[in-house]
């Protein structure tokens, strides 16, 4: 797999549902950076095939979506690639006839090879205990919602404990170009809005296109100023100003 389609994920640690008191056995959960939906989707779509309408691609996708569901329905298997998908039945019988009120028919998901080899080569990193974490969980710029920012615009960062705040050298929010590893500080001026569960940050005007990582470290918390500063990073593509 090539560098630039590497990927990372945070993990918070979490208290096991399942085990009790659990003698402090732990589980990890993943921490989620937004939501994807059909209009995330067909926005990237058309900022990378410009040449097709979004009214196209959303057509197809709903098409596609509509094809799955029938052919779903009609008690063929879907193979897509990314995941296979089956109806199945749930509950049992004991003289042969269904009974709604114990059966039921629901659609079973399978990753496919493909999402199967990518979950596995995806890189980890454990942030800390759930709920104490600081997270960032979405990102807006005037492209919509997503990770993209555009240089010389604002980018909105939407999560938890992210508010910039304390004393200490490292306090501040950084961009760091992935293949370079040049760091760029975003000046405390360009902090338009500096909130417990949100960020607007003025991205400079002048940094090169490409993927970077955002990091913020503060030393802030709801009680007040921790003694050591705590970070979030992200991943950040950069855009420029067509």
């Amino acid at each position: 797999m090539s560098e630039q389609n590497k990927r990372s994920i945070n993990l918070y640690i979490a208290d096991n549902p399942l085990s009790g008191d659990g003698g402090g056995a732990k589980i990890f959960k993943v921490s989620s950076t937004g939501m994807v939906d059909m209009e995330t989707i067909v926005g990237e779509i058309s900022r990378t095939y410009t040449l097709i309408p979004p009214e196209t691609i959303r057509m197809l996708l709903q098409a596609s979506q509509r094809i799955q569901i029938r052919s779903l329905l009609e008690g063929k298997r879907v193979n897509m690639g990314m995941y296979m998908a089956e109806l199945q039945g749930r509950g049992t019988t004991s003289d042969g006839n269904w009974n709604p009120d114990v059966n039921s028919l629901y659609a079973n998901f399978h990753p496919g090879k493909e999402l199967r080899e990518a979950v596995a080569a995806v890189s980890v990193k454990v942030v800390g205990e759930k709920g104490v974490a600081m997270r960032v969980t979405r990102g807006e710029s005037p492209l919509g919602e997503g990770f993209t920012a555009i240089a010389g615009h604002n980018f909105t960062l939407t999560g938890k404990y992210i508010k910039v705040a304390g004393d200490d050298p490292s306090v501040g929010v950084t961009l760091t170009s992935c293949s370079s590893g040049e760091e760029v500080r975003i000046d405390e001026g360009r902090i338009a809005w500096n909130a417990p569960s949100k960020l607007i940050l003025l991205i400079p005007s002048g940094l090169p296109a490409g993927d970077y990582t955002l990091r913020v470290t503060t030393q802030f918390t709801s009680s007040g100023l921790r003694k050591s500063p705590r970070s979030v990073e992200v991943k950040v593509r950069v855009e420029n100003e067509k």
